[in-house]
This record gives C-alpha cells, structure tokens and sequence, in this order.
C-alpha cells in the first residue's frame, strides 16, 4: 500500500501542478501545492490515536515471534543488502531521471508545451501504481527474482527508445515504461524484509529511504554530465540504468516458495 501511494502521490501532484500552471499567475500558484499535504497533516493527526493502539499491539506480538525466531543470519543477509541497494539505487535513478530530463527534453528539443510535462509525469506514475499492484501479485506467483528480473529486461529497450518518439508516442511510451520499471518495487522490499526479518524496519529504511536518496544522488550527477555533453547524447544512454540493474540481478539468491505455493 505504500507503494501504491507514494506513486499515485506523484500522478495526481503532477496533474494538479499542470492545472495550477494553466491559471493566472502562472508559477506564482506554486504553494498551492502544498494544500493537500497541510490537510492530511490534521486527518492524521485526528487518527494518530488510534494508529498508536493498532502499533502497540502489533509491537507485543513482534517481541515474542522476535525471541522465538532467534537473530538473523549476518553474512548472507547483509552482503544480499548491499546488492538489493545497488540496484534500487539504479532502479531510482532511472526513475529520477526519466520523471525529471524527458519532459525537459521533450519541451525544449521536441517542441512540446510546457504542459506536456506535468502531463507526462502523471501517466509514468500513474502507470507505476499499476505496475507496483500487478508487480506485487505475480511476484507471489511466479516469484520475487523473476519478475524483477522481467521488469528490467522490459525497461532496458524500452528506455533506448525515450529520444526517438514524440507527442502522443511518448505519452503511450511513458506509461508502459513506468509500468515495467516501478514492477519491481513491492518485491525488492519484500525480499529485504524477508532477509532482515528480525529487523524490517531497517530493511524498509535501507530500502525505501536510503537507497531512492541515492537515486536523487544519481540524478544530480545526470544533472553535470548534461550540461557537459547535452542532454540529447545523455538522453540516448539511459538505457544503462535498468541495464545495470538487471546485471545486479544475476547475483541475487534464488527465489523461495512464495506462500501460494507454501499453501
């Protein structure tokens, strides 16, 4: 369900962004933004309440499944961490950088509106909110590493076609991209919390947080070689992103039965 969120959260802040920069005054509209935030900040605080009860609850039952499991195995585990980081690292900054220098270019080398941007943004994200629940059902299927393993080597061509198409191509495009790249959220997450059962809050930290900020890292450093060699040569070797993402993949363990299977 975060998943869900966070990449519905991108679509409709993209659309309404679109729709503020139409009204008069332009970028001037730009707090407005902030609205939806500011309200859900009181209808959480009025249901923190209850969220606090449901957590405590579920901490006492955590305590004792923790001491009855024993701690998780260090070696293994952290190595299989540091790959799952890398490759959310790349996952990311093909993400960042797609949502981030194709509308740019888009606009300024393929004579787009500026409209067209915002527009763009909300269908790779809208896409990715159904990627991450289709991606999140089938990996209990077919396995976590297998679809992983799909989303990149549908996003690896997908992504060397970005530069090549324009108008309403690049919208169709952008949607199956968001839809193959964002798949494979919900199961590189659950596989860290698989691997770090006994610590799921870290592995949820490592993975959502720390590693997606190295993919804002990622992007600033898009950011310099653009303005070194343009962004129309940059835009032809994003490719490489999901690509070294999907070489990652080869060093991930085999998939465990997932519970379909178990049942």
């Amino acid at each position: 369900m975060f998943s869900l969120g966070v990449n519905f959260g991108f679509a409709l802040g993209a659309l309404i962004m679109a729709q503020l920069l139409r009204l008069p005054g332009g970028f001037d509209n730009t707090p407005w933004i902030a609205l939806p935030s500011v309200i859900f900040i009181f209808v959480l605080m009025f249901f923190m309440r209850h969220i606090k009860m449901a957590s405590h609850a579920g901490d006492k039952s955590a305590a004792s499944k923790k001491s009855s499991e024993g701690a998780s195995a260090a070696g293994g585990s952290a190595a299989f961490i540091a790959i799952l980081i890398a490759f959310i690292a790349f996952r990311s900054t093909a993400y960042t950088a797609i949502t981030s220098y194709t509308p740019l270019y888009h606009v300024k080398f393929m004579n787009e509106l500026a409209s067209f941007s915002g527009n763009y943004v909300a269908v790779f994200s809208m896409a990715g909110v159904a990627g991450t629940y289709l991606g999140g059902v089938l990996s209990d299927v077919f396995g976590r590493k297998r679809i992983i393993i799909i989303s990149m080597l549908l996003t690896v061509p997908l992504t060397a076609v970005i530069p090549f198409v324009s108008g309403i191509w690049a919208m169709v495009l952008a949607g199956i991209i968001g839809f193959a790249l964002v798949a494979s959220y919900s199961s590189t997450l659950v596989m860290a919390q698989e691997s770090m059962k006994n610590n799921m809050g870290l592995a949820a930290g490592l993975t959502v947080g720390f590693a997606i900020g190295l993919g804002g890292v990622g992007s600033k450093f898009l950011g310099h070689l653009a303005d070194a060699i343009t962004l129309p040569l940059l835009m032809k070797w994003f490719w490489l992103l999901p690509l070294g993402a999907l070489l990652l993949t080869l060093l991930f363990p085999k998939d465990t039965p997932s519970n379909s299977e178990k049942a």
